[in-house]
């Protein structure tokens, strides 16, 4: 009997030491990862023309923006050569035009949301745009701003019709903002379609200065019909950018 005993614990002994010492396969690298935090990206301006970001990078927020996008004509194109030449003389920094299909309004701050924010942000914007009214307005002037954070500035045209219009289409997204406790837009916003951008505050300088000579381009430029009728701007729809998520809201056409 003791003799079975003894054996017995010989045998489980031997399969204890064989389980300890066995080799462990490792562990698949998606299982490690599951529970890492997403590290966050550095920011590096140098690969991104001297730009900085707005606010830091946080694992799990999505940077939000919504605009209304401004379809460029060839000859609103040469207006745009013309202002960002007088513009590089004028200044001592190197201005970099905005790319055509980038041109836009803004209507709301970019602002960092959460991925779960997502859906329910957008259909409150989709329902709140459907009772704002399609029309049209023009861009008339330029103009010259400055960053929040004073690090970019940027010469652009404004729009100096249907102000109110706009306001409405601000107000839908600011009741949307505040609901997150996300940044509402600007108080008294100016709205306008940046064209060119540079790094500093170039607003600090002799704006009277660049303004007028911007202005003396200009009005040369929309002598020309054809580039009178590019300023159009028909405002039919707005744009969000979440992150890589692009989403269209049709306004009422009646």
């Amino acid at each position: 009997m003791l003799h079975m005993h003894l054996q017995n614990l010989l045998i489980e002994n031997f399969f204890i030491f064989s389980f300890l010492n066995r080799e462990i396969l490792p562990l698949p690298r998606g299982v490690l990862d599951m529970f890492k935090e997403d590290s966050v990206p550095e920011d590096e301006p140098s690969k991104h023309d001297g730009r900085v970001r707005t606010f830091s990078h946080f694992p799990g927020n999505w940077a939000m923006h919504v605009f209304i996008p401004f379809k460029a004509s060839v000859h609103f194109e040469s207006l745009v050569v013309s202002v960002v030449e007088c513009l590089s003389v004028a200044i001592s920094h190197e201005v970099h035009t905005i790319p055509c299909d980038e041109l836009h309004m803004s209507v709301s701050r970019t602002v960092p949301i959460r991925h779960y924010w997502i859906d329910p942000i957008v259909q409150q914007l989709k329902n709140g745009f459907s009772t704002v009214h399609s029309f049209v307005s023009a861009l008339q002037c330029p103009e010259v701003y400055t960053n929040d954070e004073e690090t970019r500035s940027f010469v652009a045209l404004k729009i100096m019709s249907e102000y109110k219009k706009f306001k409405d289409i601000v107000d839908v997204v600011d009741g949307i903002f505040q609901e997150f406790s996300l940044p509402t837009f600007y108080k008294n916003p100016s709205f306008h379609v940046s064209i060119a951008w540079c790094l500093g505050d170039i607003c600090s300088e002799n704006t009277d200065e660049i303004q007028t000579k911007l202005q003396d381009v200009f009005d040369a430029e929309v002598c020309e019909k054809e580039v009178a009728r590019s300023l159009v701007l028909e405002v039919k729809e707005v744009h969000c950018k979440i992150g890589n998520k692009h989403f269209v809201f049709p306004l009422d056409a009646t």
